[in-house]
């Protein structure tokens, strides 16, 4: 596997990071985690797609030409084969330059450009492809410069944004408002047009990849971790870390190292190791057996009773939404999956259960199997 990034030209470094290109020979390649670093990314696979994971709909490969909006928490992806991807990494503040005001409500998503934006998507796949031949052509660079140009750029969420990064998120957002002379919620609504993400939420990614950078660097302890990166404690750190990635500090630290290592079982939380104990079995097929639809125990609204009508009978999120024991109930099940090898942050398992319980009831009835 190789990857390698190159900078952009002096006129585009406010509106683009980096191009970047992944290359691997086979599908043998690890199955790879992507962090959440607070960058929107235009994303061309020149060779085979590769496959996203996603909790409500499992494996799914990918379209050859996206863009990957903000991401809160941690992606897999998976080789098919042959991997020849090539991305271009928007600075925070041109995250709108494709989609403009829709990008606020796009955060998590991975859009199919070939099916929204045809046009374009041609144009960049014919751009990539020609700098894949020759990385002197200029044909990449003229089409960001066509897309990100009409944009104008705020100044001022600029600055914010690079003080959050200078501080590694470990800043106060009221602060910063003040320093802009501007209301807080001003500063929310322009940065969130901005950037896609509220200031808050970029903060959290931001303190995200300092973490990981500690835990990669091998922190002298989880304690100093949390300190050096600005969190209360150290649960205060685990929480943040838990939401971001579905891990626990000291599981991602072991991934990290696994990933450095090669070790692909390892570093993949989804793939259930061959090994796996026996407890850990009992743990998902219980878990698969609460989600059954034919487990009668099991609270579910709307079913016909044995005279033909319907039972309007709240479903376990309808009557449990928003309280404490819903809450628990989704950390024990979170903490389930994940270690029987199925990543799932509490986010995904509470949506999942708001749901209906769909989401995890896949996860779990795939793995009892």
């Amino acid at each position: 596997m190789n990857y390698v990034e190159v900078p952009p030209p002096d006129g585009l470094r406010r509106q683009v990071q980096c191009v970047w290109r992944l290359t691997a020979a086979n599908a043998a390649m690890p199955v790879q985690t992507v962090y959440p670093d607070g960058r929107c990314e235009l994303i061309v696979h020149l060779g085979q797609p590769m496959s996203r994971y996603r909790l409500d709909e499992g494996w799914r490969v990918q379209s050859h030409c996206l863009f990957a909006a903000q991401m809160r928490s941690a992606i897999r992806l998976a080789a098919n084969g042959a991997v020849d991807c090539l991305g271009v990494r928007l600075t925070p503040v041109a995250s709108r330059a494709l989609l403009e005001d829709a990008l606020p409500t796009l955060a998590d998503e991975i859009i199919d450009l070939t099916q929204t934006q045809p046009t374009f998507a041609q144009s960049l796949i014919a751009a990539c492809r020609a700098y894949a031949i020759d990385s002197n052509a200029t044909h990449l660079w003229q089409c960001i410069e066509a897309l990100v140009v009409h944009i104008e750029l705020d100044d001022q969420i600029e600055q914010i944004v690079a003080a959050i990064d200078a501080a590694s998120g470990d800043i106060a957002i009221a602060e910063l408002a003040k320093a802009g002379r501007m209301s807080l919620r001003s500063l929310q609504a322009r940065f969130l047009r901005s950037v896609g993400l509220t200031a808050k939420e970029y903060a959290r990614v931001q303190r995200l990849q300092a973490t990981i950078r500690q835990l990669d660097g091998q922190a002298p302890s989880l304690a100093q971790m949390a300190a050096d990166a600005g969190f209360a404690d150290q649960a205060h750190a685990t929480r943040e870390v838990v939401r971001l990635t579905g891990l626990t500090p000291g599981k991602l630290r072991r991934a990290l190292q696994a990933e450095r290592d090669g070790d692909a079982t390892r570093a993949w939380p989804l793939r259930l190791c061959a090994g796996m104990r026996a407890r850990r079995l009992r743990k998902t097929r219980f878990l698969a057996a609460q989600f059954s639809p034919d487990n009668p125990a099991r609270m579910v609204g709307n079913q016909p009773d044995s005279a033909g009508a319907v039972n309007s009978a709240p479903t376990l999120a309808e009557s449990c939404r928003g309280t404490l024991a819903v809450r628990q109930f989704a950390t024990l099940a979170a903490a389930a999956l994940n270690s029987a090898g199925v990543f799932c942050s509490l986010e995904c398992t509470l949506a999942s259960i708001s749901s209906g319980c769909s989401g995890l009831r896949h996860g779990a009835s795939t793995l009892s199997r």
